[in-house]
């Protein structure tokens, strides 16, 4: 869990139990600490202590942080009680949140809207791009803008990652690299797969808006949640201008799902050995399906068509737990929209078949007793081999 934020502030009284506005006020000094830590859908990531006297949250009133450093916050709060004005220091939490993300300003970094001409940001379900066999270079982790094709000759291997995977989004160079303790701290990695973090930044050193970076993000997230049917949302933002930072936020919203490690469709583009079986996922093919993908994103995202309905349609929040196995509906829809994805990608004249597929993956999970339009005999037969 990572700390965000330790500071001062008032606790505002702004609603009833019945939602009504309070006519008086009431406020009390308190002292809040901010932790983070990304969770799979719907957990907030954002853990706000308030400490202080005289304080009860029951969970049914709205109250208001305003803090000391610039940001206020808005939810529901839980916890202290006991007996009232002892002076006794108190302990609770808000949640439901209301705000669409906490951004800071570091000191001496300027305005977090000025010009930018990097951002690193943290991921969730990158496998495969951010494994060894998906790369093109070797970098430095949790640094990806020390990208190299080979090891520097002057510096030991130790201190860099065995793997960094660099591409390509029309002006903007995107690296995958391993993630490092800092990164590993934003996220619960008992429920979500966090294997690497992604820089992006304009080629020769040039200025980036936040609508292009925005616009980027955007993207990549779809792609990795096509890859592995997921959600990959962009959780953690550092932006800079010339290696200074300027910006960093934390997004209290990001709806991360399970990442189903097994069913990535990536491999399925590798190239193919003697015996027809994909070999590999190397980064040419990455990079190919990335430019496959953007050009029917950009053809779709206007009209929000089929598209964008299909990926829509891998954003389940019913996967449950990684050890968990998938329900029936969710494999369904999950495969529709990857037979929808893939004609449109790369055709429709792939190997397999949607249900060759489909069945292969439901033997593997061991859901034999809910194969669909399946008699009993005809399962048994299809699991037998």
């Amino acid at each position: 869990m990572h700390k965000v934020f330790r500071t001062t502030g008032k606790l505002h009284w702004v609603k009833d139990a019945s939602g009504k506005p309070v006519s008086n006020e009431f406020e009390w000094p308190v002292i809040v600490n901010a932790k983070y830590e990304l969770k799979p859908s719907p957990q907030q990531p954002v853990i706000i202590e308030i400490c202080g006297q005289n304080l009860i949250g029951m969970g049914q009133t709205l109250e208001k942080l305003v803090l000391d450093n610039g940001i206020t916050l808005t939810g529901r709060t839980i916890g202290g009680g006991g007996q009232l004005n002892t002076g006794e220091i108190k302990r609770m939490r808000m949640f439901d949140l209301e705000q669409g993300k906490i951004v800071l300003r570091p000191t001496n970094a300027g305005s977090p809207v000025a010009d930018i001409d990097s951002v690193v940001f943290g991921v969730v379900s990158s496998s495969p791009l951010g494994r060894a066999n998906c790369s093109n270079g070797v970098a430095r982790p949790g640094f990806p803008f020390s990208f190299r094709e080979t090891f520097p000759k002057h510096l030991t291997k130790t201190r860099w990652s065995a793997h960094a995977l660099r591409l390509h989004y029309r002006d903007l160079e995107i690296i995958f690299v391993g993630t490092s303790k800092y990164w590993k701290k934003l996220v619960a990695r008992h429920t979500l797969q966090h294997d690497s973090i992604v820089g992006v930044r304009k080629s020769k050193g040039r200025p980036m808006t936040w609508d292009e970076f925005n616009n980027a993000a955007t993207l990549l997230s779809n792609f990795l949640g096509w890859i592995n049917h997921c959600v990959s949302p962009v959780f953690h933002v550092k932006a800079y201008k010339k290696r200074r930072l300027v910006y960093r936020g934390y997004d209290l919203y990001p709806h991360a799902t399970i990442q189903r490690d097994e069913f990535s469709w990536l491999p399925r583009f590798g190239p193919e050995n003697e015996h027809g079986v994909s070999a590999g996922r190397h980064a040419d093919n990455v990079q190919d399906l990335l430019n496959s993908f953007v050009q029917v994103w950009d053809k779709n995202i206007a009209e929000r068509g089929i598209f964008h309905l299909a990926l829509q349609m891998l954003r389940s929040r019913e996967k449950g737990s990684p050890n968990d196995k998938p329900a029936i509906g969710y494999m369904r829809d999950t495969f529709t929209a990857c037979d929808i994805l893939l004609g449109i990608l790369i055709g429709s004249n792939s190997r397999r078949s949607r249900n060759d597929v489909m069945l292969h993956c439901i033997k593997k999970v061991g859901v034999e007793n809910e194969l669909p339009s399946l008699e009993k005999k005809d399962r048994e037969s299809v699991l037998s081999g």
